[in-house]
């Protein structure tokens, strides 16, 4: 199991679902949490269900290097460092990709797989444990997930049951 207490945790997309869930869980875990994402009122409302003292926040568009380098600064001056980073960042259009249009392709292209590398780039240099560790999705995502799938869809995923 990982010890999560006193260390810090770097989410994008942690306004919504799965990242704030996680930054949830990683704080009732005894972890600081950093929430970077494009809804500045709802980043706010769940770092503040979380509690001042335990997370931050800064509204940030994850395919712009500088905002990311940004929020990367603003964590790392808040907290001391960043122990883990959750690439949770991600767009779903409505659609096929012969109805979404070139832009809208571009922009989920963009969001959901260059980000991920673009996340990296400022967080290389002052990541103490890993980014994106297995470990920490096993421990905290997949439950969550889990949790999700079967109080949404009121069943529980087939490797789970006895």
């Amino acid at each position: 199991r990982m010890e999560l207490s006193d260390k810090v945790v770097f989410i994008t997309g942690g306004s919504r679902g799965i990242g704030a869930e996680v930054a949830r869980q990683c704080a009732a875990k005894g972890a600081n949490v950093f929430l970077a994402g494009l809804e500045p009122d709802l980043l706010a409302a769940v770092a503040a269900e979380i509690g001042a003292d335990h997370a931050g926040w800064l509204a940030t568009d994850v395919t712009d290097l500088a905002a990311v380098q940004a929020a990367v600064d603003a964590c790392v001056e808040r907290f001391g460092g960043i122990d883990f980073v959750l690439a949770n960042a991600g767009i779903a259009p409505y659609g096929t990709v012969a109805t979404i249009g070139k832009e809208t392709f571009d922009l989920a292209m963009a969001v959901n797989v260059g980000a991920g590398a673009e996340v990296q780039r400022p967080l290389a240099t002052v990541v103490i444990g890993g980014i994106i560790s297995s470990t920490l999705l096993t421990l905290v995502v997949l439950p969550v997930f889990y949790r999700w799938v079967h109080t949404r869809f009121n069943r529980t995923p087939a490797h789970m049951k006895s």
